[in-house]
């Protein structure tokens, strides 16, 4: 990882970089919002943003992809927001999750003005009226693939049933692969990339987002503050569909209880861990990297190519925040 260009991004979210971007805190929503965007995280879409642009572009001075870069964790955090609402999460970065702090209106309207924020960040960032528009379609289609994934992940939780790996597949590519999406495509066109150029980096965010979702479900499951939430909360996870496809008794005793027996929960946790889905979880991370991987090598810009290579090389093991 380029450790300059990181600090250069943290130092974009500072108060005093984010007031002159944002203005004055005037409402508590300014407040709040911004508070959120200084909080915890790797800041790796925004990262991922201003190195496509530099990469592409060859800027000494980055001052140009600012405005875009703080829109995509924008973008980021407003989903955090209303994710730890959908979910019932009460902790984010080992902290009281925002609506926790602020009460639920008060933390749906924080990312609501996060959300506009980011779009007007896109639209008044100084470039041409046509890479404008573009960044902002792009970014437009990212929010509405996320909420199809998140919309399909709360229909399952509300009524669990028997899930399929691709489903499940899908539901990470809509909700995770897509942020990673918008953060390098914006660079991409912002640096001039091309459309059919750009194509080798929608498959390699589609790969690398899948395979980042997957070892988030692989540290969920085996940490040991809160093991296996997502599975013990009955949202779709590859441990459960592959539990579904292994036909385990404990699935179904699952499926028929809901959450009104989390000793059948806990026991399908049990279950899991003693089979061979542990495995199959990594075999399926390891041919998404993989997958990132060939995408990457398709890339005509080299510079591009070697970046994306060495971001999987450090990276590989897709460490979440």
């Amino acid at each position: 990882m380029n450790v300059p260009l990181h600090d250069l991004v943290n130092d974009w979210f500072t108060p005093d970089s984010l007031e002159k971007l944002s203005g004055r805190v005037t409402s508590s929503a300014d407040a709040i919002g911004r508070e959120w965007l200084l909080a915890d995280g790797k800041r790796l879409r925004p990262f991922l943003t201003a190195s496509v642009y530099a990469i592409l572009a060859g800027e000494t001075d980055l001052g140009r992809i600012v405005p875009v870069a703080v829109a995509v964790e924008c973008f980021h955090k407003a989903s955090l927001i209303h994710d730890d609402i959908e979910d019932g999460d009460t902790e984010r970065y080992g902290r009281p999750a925002v609506h926790v702090r602020y009460g639920i209106a008060q933390a749906i309207n924080a990312g609501d003005w996060l959300l506009g924020e980011g779009y007007r960040l896109l639209a008044s960032a100084p470039f041409d009226t046509e890479i404008r528009l573009e960044m902002l379609t792009v970014a437009a289609e990212g929010h509405r693939e996320l909420a199809r994934g998140q919309g399909d992940e709360l229909a399952y939780s509300e009524k669990p049933r028997l899930v399929s790996v691709d489903d499940v597949l899908r539901i990470y590519r809509q909700k995770t692969a897509s942020a990673f999406e918008v953060a390098v495509q914006c660079g991409a066109v912002a640096g001039g990339l091309s459309s059919e150029d750009r194509k080798p980096l929608s498959a390699f965010s589609s790969a690398f987002g899948i395979a980042y979702q997957i070892r988030d479900d692989q540290e969920d499951f085996t940490s040991q503050g809160q093991r296996a939430a997502d599975l013990l909360s009955l949202r779709p996870t590859l441990q459960f569909a592959e539990a579904c496809r292994a036909g385990l008794a404990e699935t179904k005793e699952v499926l028929k209880k809901g959450m009104d027996s989390r000793n059948a929960r806990l026991r399908l946790m049990e279950a899991i861990s003693a089979s061979e889905i542990p495995g199959l979880v990594e075999t399926r991370l390891q041919g998404m990297l993989t997958e990132a991987r060939q995408a990457a090598e398709k890339l005509a810009s080299m510079p591009l190519r070697a970046f994306l290579l060495h971001l999987l090389h450090r990276d590989g093991n897709c460490q979440t925040d």
